[in-house]
């Protein structure tokens, strides 16, 4: 049977993969932390544990450090960085009961342009575009785009990728 915990990290739930009692996940106490039968099931644990700690559960944590300047050494845009108002849209962006974003909202809303473009970066169907999500969770069927969906917490990922892929096809053309 499936175990799911939740990524102190970015409050997500993921199923573990671990042997029972090997969880790289610690609870405060230092033993294993808690595991549920599903992915709903965590993550309501986890919103309940942190309302009854008197905390709102927690928000998307930026990808980048703080630190991270906005544009590189060349001048060009560093597609690492967010600016507050752009994790702002992120962690408004709409979730389903398994943490995922529906792609047309990251496509149409944060990106401004249409589903279908964007959904060429997930398939690998088209030799000319670069799989973006190797490594990200997401879901989707190969010829459907309106299927496609993408975990919150990877969200800002997919997007830095997008941006540094399309930086480097851009220069290239000067």
């Amino acid at each position: 049977m499936a175990r799911y915990h939740i990524n102190p990290e970015t409050g997500n739930p993921n199923k573990c993969s671990a042997q029972a009692g090997n969880c790289p996940f610690k609870s405060e106490a230092g033993d294993e932390a808690t595991h549920y039968s599903s992915k709903n099931e965590a993550r309501a644990g986890y919103e309940q544990k942190m309302e009854s700690q008197g905390n709102r559960p927690q928000e998307l944590k930026p990808i980048v450090d703080t630190e991270i300047s906005p544009t590189k050494a060349d001048g060009t845009r560093n597609p690492k960085f967010f600016t507050k108002d752009e994790l702002t849209e992120i962690n408004a962006m709409e979730v389903d009961g398994d943490g995922f974003v529906r792609l047309r909202e990251v496509s149409n809303g944060f990106l401004g342009e249409q589903t279908q473009y964007i959904s060429r970066y997930f398939s690998g169907v088209n030799e000319k575009f670069p799989v973006l999500v190797e490594g990200l969770s997401y879901s989707g069927r190969p010829n459907d785009y309106h299927s496609y969906k993408l975990a919150k917490s990877d969200v800002p990922e997919f997007i830095a990728r997008l941006r540094a892929y399309r930086a480097s096809v851009f220069q290239d053309c000067r």
